[in-house]
């Protein structure tokens, strides 16, 4: 057993004068601690005294971004003498103004600003988000929340005049990462009301045979259904093959089986096409990525509504000849009266009762004549109006009228105003969530007998996967559904104001809505 060494025994075994004397190891770490700092030192320097990109990549602070790897060894590029790439470098005090590095990364990218209001001076610098420089699978768009919340965890000193928006919900200030109360709700699920003018019912069209709706939900027993037989042939095969992907035609024998609709019947993703007829929105470019899979194409008569609503103006299954749709009334009355013109000057239609005719100019009709041709036409398109206005399959079966009491027609069609898309100051991807089922998130739309319904899920339904590990575990950073440039207009893309987006825009708004149509174009009742 070793015996216990005494303080006594301790003490003349340690000199008491060993910081007098050097010791060899503490020698070599001086040693190498000065020439490791002469050889960075040097090999920094030998980097400037041999420039060129091989001299330059010696200082480098690392590879660049695989979007930027043909500028890697051209540091001159982003790089200035003397000029802060970052506005929060310490250098910044000293030499410049804060932001100069931007005009760098601005002639190549058109970024707009994140909000009209900002502060600029409180806005950071390009670099202060996007970090180059941390190898070539980085990405330059994913960036941490804290490059977020460093102005949003306390919004209102951030804006112009230490205010935001006046509409701007209160838990909308102070956001710190998606989660119950540091998250405000979507303001598309927040709203209590469709801002949509489009009479609507998910539950009819969702049932089979689509009967009527009653007040309580429930379907009218006698209301009858709708079946293939009802379709024309170009519109048959097309839902008969969203059951039966794998046939070319309808069977004779199932022509009388109920029309059973599904989510996709009518909700294509962008990059889809129906095959009927193309969207002339759509076409105008007013969104950043038309043909992506993120979001679906805009509801359109001619594609969604067109089958079982067709616009004919006789009664009967055999009227066939239909008024274009997007026209307000007065287009409408303009084309049916050329349309029995036509009909009576061809020879199918002669007006009713007409007087024997009395000596007449070649070419020229008596007036009798003409009084009684007008009359019968006038009779005409006031029969065709009643059906267009008040039938259950026409224009009244969707859209509101201006019209007042004592007139037999409407003055004007209510603009529908359906939003094409809900999200306006998020994105999302429903390519990204095939694997979902559509009820999944909308699982009101097969009860809502209204259009006036809200289907757009909240955030709680977003929550119960984009939280962490083991709630979730999908991703839940700002940048998964936002983006910083563009914030007013998120959708048109960075960029979207030097490629005339605007301008597109108006234009294309113009083209699909507004007052005063003229015949043929797409008015202000745009599905």
């Amino acid at each position: 057993m070793a015996t216990r060494e005494t303080g006594k025994q301790r003490r003349s075994r340690i000199p008491l004068d060993y910081y007098k004397h050097s010791e060899p190891l503490r020698g070599w770490k001086v040693r190498l601690g000065v020439l490791a700092v002469v050889l960075a030192a040097g090999y920094w320097a030998s980097g400037l005294v041999s420039g060129g990109a091989v001299g330059r990549m010696r200082y480098s602070r690392g590879p660049v971004a695989e979007v930027h790897a043909m500028w890697d060894s051209n540091c001159s590029v982003c790089h200035q003498r003397w000029t802060p790439i970052d506005s929060q470098s310490w250098l910044t005090k000293y030499f410049g103004e804060e932001k100069a590095g931007d005009r760098q990364c601005q002639s190549c990218h058109k970024g707009p600003q994140h909000a009209k209001n900002e502060i600029a001076t409180e806005t950071p610098s390009c670099a202060s988000c996007h970090r180059e420089h941390r190898g070539r699978e980085a990405s330059l768009v994913k960036m941490p929340d804290n490059s977020c919340t460093q102005c949003h965890e306390d919004l209102k000193n951030h804006a112009t005049g230490g205010s935001v928006r006046t509409d701007m919900p209160v838990d909308a200030l102070r956001v710190t990462e998606f989660a119950e109360k540091s998250h405000p709700e979507f303001e598309a699920a927040a709203s209590k009301k469709d801002p949509g003018k489009l009479r609507f019912s998910h539950a009819r069209h969702l049932a089979p045979g689509m009967p009527q709706v009653e007040k309580d939900g429930s379907f009218k027993a006698d209301s009858g259904v709708w079946t293939y037989a009802h379709f024309k042939d170009e519109d048959r095969l097309r839902y008969w093959q969203q059951k039966h992907p794998n046939d070319t035609s309808v069977p004779d024998d199932q022509l009388n089986q109920s029309v059973e609709l599904n989510c996709a019947s009518c909700h294509r993703l962008e990059s889809d096409d129906f095959g009927v007829a193309a969207d002339r929105r759509r076409s105008a470019g007013l969104h950043a990525t038309p043909n992506s899979r993120s979001y679906m194409l805009p509801i359109s008569y001619e594609n969604q509504c067109r089958a079982c609503h067709p616009l004919t103006f006789e009664e009967g299954e055999q009227s066939t000849e239909a008024v274009p749709h997007g026209l307000q009334p007065p287009d409408v009355q303009r084309v049916l009266k050329g349309v029995f013109i036509g009909r009576m000057l061809a020879g199918k239609e002669l007006p009713a009762e007409a007087p024997a005719p009395s000596r007449r100019l070649p070419g020229r009709a008596t007036t009798d004549d003409s009084q009684s041709a007008n009359a019968r036409v006038n009779e005409q398109i006031a029969v065709a109006e009643k059906v267009l206005y008040s039938s259950a399959q026409t224009c009244g079966r969707c859209h509101y009228f201006q019209q007042k009491p004592d007139d037999t027609t409407p003055s004007a069609i209510v603009p529908t105003a359906v939003p094409d898309r809900w999200m306006n100051h998020g994105r999302f991807d429903h390519a990204a969530h095939r694997a979902t089922d559509c009820l999944t998130c909308h699982a009101n739309a097969p009860t809502s007998t209204t259009e006036a319904a809200v289907l757009v899920p909240g955030q709680k339904i977003c929550q119960q996967c984009h939280a962490p590990s083991p709630a979730g575990g999908a991703r839940f950073d700002c940048v998964e559904c936002h983006r910083y440039h563009n914030g007013d207009q998120p959708h048109q893309g960075i960029g979207a104001q030097s490629r005339g987006a605007a301008r597109v825009a108006k234009d294309a708004s113009k083209f699909i809505s507004g007052p005063g149509q003229q015949s043929g174009t797409q008015s202000a009742t745009k599905p």
